[in-house]
């Protein structure tokens, strides 16, 4: 198998379910449901029903089921990922990308350069983006732990890969690609 030139080996971000605890996930449901209930009031009995319930009452639930349901969602995690460079071509390689509990793999990316339309830094989301035709082949991570010898996709398609600088401020990620590639990255805000 050919060598590559250059490894970039860096820290990426990967956006994922955030783990919540069961009190507040079983409170948001409650709260939630108390909504769904009060609307299907709303249309059964018509908007009589809110004049029965006290306007502070009433702000609260509303208050509240906007709250809950903003700060859920999803945060950033830390994984594993290099960039290697190649004398035409450059893979984007991922050990482990952390999707849920369930849903682990191991991901490659190989794009040729003659093949990349774009590559663009987003400088406010500290965010890399090549796009272009890709080769793409994910691994996926059984319950245990083992990865499978078999790929579980395999797709040669035009696409995108991405990835986070944010966890990385010491490496100047435009100047590593443009030093070790023919390419050339755009700047976006």
């Amino acid at each position: 198998m050919e060598q590559p030139l250059y490894t970039l080996r860096f820290t990426d971000g990967l956006m994922k379910p955030k783990k919540e605890s069961t009190a507040k996930t079983v409170l948001i449901v409650l709260l939630c449901v108390a909504g769904g209930i009060f609307l299907l009031l709303v249309l059964a009995f018509g908007f009589e029903i809110i004049k029965e319930l006290s306007i502070p009452s009433l702000g609260l639930l509303i208050y509240s089921i906007s709250v809950l349901v903003s700060q859920s969602g999803k945060e950033m995690a830390q994984t594993p990922c290099e960039l290697q460079f190649y004398g035409d071509y450059l893979i984007q390689f991922c050990p482990r990308r952390y999707y849920n509990r369930k849903k682990i793999r191991q991901e490659y990316y190989k794009f040729y350069y003659r093949d990349i339309t774009r590559c663009v830094y987003r400088t406010d989301k500290k965010h890399i983006c090549f796009m272009g035709k890709v080769d793409a082949v994910f691994y996926s991570y059984d319950k245990n732990g083992t990865l499978s010898g078999t790929p579980e996709r395999h797709v040669l398609t035009d696409s995108a890969s991405s990835f986070y600088t944010g966890f990385a401020p010491e490496i100047n990620f435009v100047q590593e690609i443009e030093t070790h590639s023919p390419l050339r990255v755009e700047y976006e805000k």
